[in-house]
C-alpha cells in the first residue's frame, strides 16, 4: 500500500513473520518451500516504489522474540540490499508483539537485527519507543507494540499534527486484556490517518473524520486469514475430486469430512489437512504431520502381534477413532 500525504509519500509492508516453519500437513518433499516464498514476497515488498520517500514495516517483522541466527542474518542482508540500492528512501521497522518478550534479560532477535545494521545503514531505523520524524506534510508518528504500556499511552507520546501515524494495535476487544487495544481518541485528537499491522486480514474503516487502514499480512498464515481463499482453499471431498490439481499445488488445502469420510494422500499440494465435520465436533481438525500415511504406519506397528482377534480389537477401535 502506498500513501500520497501530499509532498511525501509513504510505502507499507505487513506482518512478515521471517522464522515461521510450516510443517502440519506439509509433505516432506515440500518442506521450506513456503518459507522460501514468504522470503521472496519480503524482499520484493521491501524495494520501494518510483516517488517512495518512506518505507514502513509494521511490525512482527520476525516471528518469535527469538529466532534461529541465520534468520537474523539473512534479514540482514535483505534489509541492507534494498537500503544501499535506495539511500534517498528511509526503512523503517516497527516493533511488533511477535518482536518482543516481557524478559528484558534477553536480547531479542529484533534487538539483534538493529544492531547489526544501525552503523552500516543510515537510512534505516527499528522503532522500539514512539517517535516522529518530521516532513513538509507533518510528523510521521510511530507507535510500536510495548509489552509494559498500554497503546494509548504509547500514542499520548506522540504530538498533535501528525500525517499519519503507524503502529501494531489490536482492532476488536476481546473483553479481557485491552492494553494493546488500538486507541481510537488519542488517534483522532492527532492524525486523520492511522495505519497497523497486528491483524493479518487487510481492511479499512472511517471514524470520526479518521481513516483507519490495517495492512494485513504480506501472505495469509492460516485458512481464517484468506477470506478470499486465494491462497487457502476449503473444499468438500466431491469439490476435491472436480478440481483442476494443478490449481492446488502452491495453495493450501482443507478438506471438509462427512462422517466415515477420510483424507486422501495423493494431493499435490502446499499443506493438507482435514476439518471433520459432525454435529458434536465440528471443529475438530485432523491433520497428518510430514506427509506420512498414517494407516500403513499402524498396519506396519500391527505386525509383531500374534494374536489375531487383539489385532482385529485394535483395528476396529483405530478406525471408530478415525472416522469420529
Amino acid at each position: 500500500m502506498i500513501y500520497d500525504l501530499g509532498n511525501t509519500k509513504v510505502q507499507t509492508v505487513g506482518d512478515v513473520h521471517l522464522g515461521k516453519v510450516f510443517k502440519t500437513g506439509v509433505p516432506l518433499d515440500r518442506r521450506g518451500e513456503r518459507e522460501e516464498m514468504i522470503w521472496k514476497q519480503f524482499e520484493v515488498e521491501l524495494q520501494p516504489q518510483p516517488g517512495v520517500d518512506h518505507v514502513v514495516q509494521v511490525g512482527d517483522i520476525l516471528d518469535k522474540h527469538r529466532v534461529d541466527i541465520n534468520v537474523v542474518l539473512l534479514a540482514a542482508e535483505v534489509i541492507e540490499k534494498a537500503a544501499k540500492a535506495n539511500p534517498n528512501v528511509r526503512f523503517w521497522f516497527l516493533r511488533g508483539n511477535h518482536d518482543v518478550s516481557r524478559d528484558w534479560d534477553k536480547v531479542s532477535s529484533f534487538e539483534l537485527l538493529d544492531r547489526l545494521l544501525v552503523d552500516r545503514c543510515k537510512n534505516v531505523m527499528f522503532i522500539h519507543n514512539p517517535r516522529v520524524w518530521p516532513t513538509s506534510d507533518g510528523f510521521l508518528g510511530f507507535a510500536p507494540f510495548d509489552p509494559f504500556e498500554t497503546a494509548a499511552q504509547n500514542v499520548e507520546r506522540l504530538p498533535v499534527g501528525c500525517a499519519a501515524i503507524f503502529g501494531h494495535w489490536d482492532h476488536l476487544s476481546f473483553g479481557g486484556d485491552d492494553h494493546n487495544l488500538i486507541p481510537i481518541a488519542e488517534l483522532q485528537a492527532r492524525t486523520k490517518l492511522a495505519v497497523s499491522g497486528h491483524d493479518h486480514v487487510a481492511r479499512k474503516y472511517s471514524a470520526g473524520g479518521m481513516d483507519t487502514h490495517i495492512t494485513g499480512s504480506i501472505q495469509p498464515f492460516t485458512f481464517g486469514e484468506d477470506p478470499e481463499q486465494r491462497m487457502y482453499l476449503t473444499m468438500t471431498l466431491q469439490e476435491l475430486v472436480d478440481t483442476d490439481p494443478a490449481t492446488l499445488r502452491d495453495r493450501c488445502v482443507r478438506i471438509l469430512l462427512q462422517p466415515g469420510e477420510s483424507l486422501p494422500t495423493d494431493v499435490d499440494c502446499l499443506q493438507l489437512v482435514g476439518k471433520r465435520l459432525g454435529a458434536e465436533d465440528d471443529d475438530v481438525t485432523v491433520a497428518f504431520e510430514d506427509g506420512l500415511n498414517v494407516m500403513a504406519l499402524f498396519n506396519q506397528s500391527l505386525a509383531g502381534i500374534g494374536d489375531a482377534d487383539v489385532v482385529a480389537s485394535i483395528r476396529n477401535r483405530f478406525e471408530e477413532l478415525q472416522h469420529g
